[in-house]
């Protein structure tokens, strides 16, 4: 942290910048810069974007912060199971599973705001 005075305030600046190091150019410079698959062979850009996103916790998707032990986001992660069970043709469902746990408890947080913003 780096504490800087400006027009007599202090403010707290984080010494690491937001933005990626980039060479002259304008490639981003970071250890997926060199990356091969596993039988040699360079990554393409978007593979090395999703591999990019997943380091910062980010669902590989979006944009969305990804869920704990996860690499997708709540909105992905459902879609990613009705997928899979339209793809199968599974008929039951696994209510106590992570997806709907963490699903019903997002429908019971918008329905308490939603009631504390109407009165």
């Amino acid at each position: 942290m780096v504490q800087m005075r400006k027009n007599n305030e202090t403010t707290i600046r984080s010494s690491r910048s937001t933005a990626p190091k980039k060479d002259k150019k304008g490639r981003i410079l970071d250890k997926f810069k060199n990356a091969k698959k596993a039988d040699g062979t360079p990554m393409s850009r978007q593979q090395k974007h999703m591999l990019r996103k997943r380091a910062k916790s980010m669902c590989w998707i979006c944009t969305e912060p990804a869920l704990a032990d996860c690499t997708l986001c709540l909105t992905h992660l459902v879609a990613n199971r009705e997928r899979a069970r339209k793809k199968i043709g599974c008929k039951s469902r696994h209510l106590r599973s992570t997806s709907y746990t963490l699903e019903n408890l997002r429908r019971q947080l918008r329905g308490i705001r939603g009631s504390q913003f109407s009165k």
